[in-house]
């Protein structure tokens, strides 16, 4: 039978990673969103300074990349990716106290900063899993101190929302410099 103290200690220390995933994953996003927002902010600037070199529908696209380019910071501020990230960033630093200075109420604690802290999505635990698990090949262990292994589905939904993250990275930031080929080489 597990110890009641290494029980709460790999909950903790679990908990701990995945929130550490899980504001990984929004200030990457966070950054995406805000370089994407440069990026045709600058493709605008360029459509309009070069107008003479383009055909005639230079203002349609130099509005189009400004939209682009204005409404896209506001996303990761619609999404809150920076706050949500703060919070998660908070919490593990909190749950990383509590792991280094461990006292007769830890559960208590541990139950109070997860009430205090919004919870992670389950996609979060995945991609920790499958990171670590499956990539890195490093045992990891739940509360109880089983074995937890990424599955085949955890690691196919893992690969889809990989390629798709890309797929978009790609996807929205194609369109200048496709835009930009045709109007030099064609």
């Amino acid at each position: 039978m597990i110890e009641y103290k290494t029980y709460i200690a790999n909950k903790i220390w679990l908990t701990s990673k995945v929130r550490m995933v899980a504001e990984s994953k929004r200030r990457t996003m966070n950054t995406i969103l805000w370089i994407l927002g440069f990026y045709y902010s600058i493709a605008s600037l360029s459509v309009h300074l070069f107008r003479v070199f383009h055909g005639s529908y230079s203002s349609e696209v130099g509005a189009f990349f400004s939209m682009i380019g204005l409404f896209a910071p506001y996303i990761s501020l619609g999404l809150g990716l920076i706050k949500s990230s703060d919070e998660y960033r908070k919490c593990y630093l909190n749950l990383q106290k509590l792991l280094d200075n461990p006292s007769p109420s830890i559960s208590k604690k541990y139950s109070d900063i997860l009430d205090d802290s919004p919870n992670h999505n389950s996609y979060d635990y995945i991609d920790f899993v499958v990171k670590h698990a499956w990539i890195e090949m490093k045992t990891l262990t739940d509360g109880t101190s089983k074995n937890v292994e990424a599955t085949t589905m955890m690691i196919v939904t893992w690969g889809f929302r990989r390629f798709f993250l890309w797929f978009f990275i790609v996807l929205f930031f194609s369109p200048p410099l496709v835009y930009w080929w045709f109007c030099f080489f064609y």
